[in-house]
């Protein structure tokens, strides 16, 4: 009996040796298969959408008018010129107010310094910037003031050629007088006033030009 259970025994032992044999080699081979299986990569980026250029700005707009020109950019040498000629003009009516006034003013100085000074204006005349539009027309009387009364009434601003006309004007007048045939010293005097007047509004004038041009 003992030696029957023994040879049970035996047989199961015998039998699940090679089960356990097996289920350990087939463990062994699946984890080198794990350990050796590639994993996919992960899908590419899409392409990005190409930009395209922006388009060519147009020479014409719709309609087919021509753009506004772009404005010139102003020469600083003109302005230079013409300042420089404003400065020759002050220069002469300066030499004339200094002769004409002097204790024994001599004609022939007086009508060369005149001369000088009329080619000075004509000269600076011709080098002024083309006046601006002319500014529109005020009331001669603001509202609720007298008829006549122009109180409150901004002066219209002057033009360089009719300021140098007065200058002209203011000068030529000084001379008549000094060179009289018994000078009056006090009418002399008298014109000197209404030539400086003339002279900064033509300086303020032509200042002014330069500056709107």
């Amino acid at each position: 009996m003992r030696a029957t259970w023994t040879a049970v025994v035996l047989t199961a032992t015998l039998g699940l040796a090679p089960v356990t044999t097996a289920s350990v080699t087939v463990a062994n081979a699946a984890e080198p298969a794990a350990a050796t299986t590639i994993r996919p990569l992960a899908p590419p980026l899409p392409n990005l959408p190409i930009v395209p250029p922006a388009p060519d700005l147009p020479v014409k707009p719709p309609g087919g008018t021509d753009l506004p020109a772009v404005p010139a950019v102003p020469d600083p040498t003109k302005d230079l010129a013409v300042l420089g000629s404003l400065g020759g003009v002050l220069d002469q009516v300066t030499k004339l107010v200094t002769s004409a006034t002097s204790a024994t003013p001599d004609t022939s100085v007086l009508q060369k310094l005149l001369a000088d000074l009329l080619a000075a204006v004509k000269s600076l005349l011709g080098q002024l910037p083309v006046a601006p539009p002319a500014a529109p027309s005020l009331p001669v009387t603001p509202p609720g003031l007298p008829a006549g009364d122009a109180r409150g009434v901004p002066p219209l601003p002057v033009s360089p050629a009719d300021a140098l006309a007065q200058v002209q004007k203011a000068a030529t007048d000084l001379v008549t007088k000094a060179t009289a045939t018994k000078p009056d010293p006090t009418a002399v005097k008298d014109a000197v006033p209404p030539l400086s007047t003339s002279t900064v509004t033509a300086t303020v004038a032509t200042a002014t030009a330069l500056v709107t041009s």
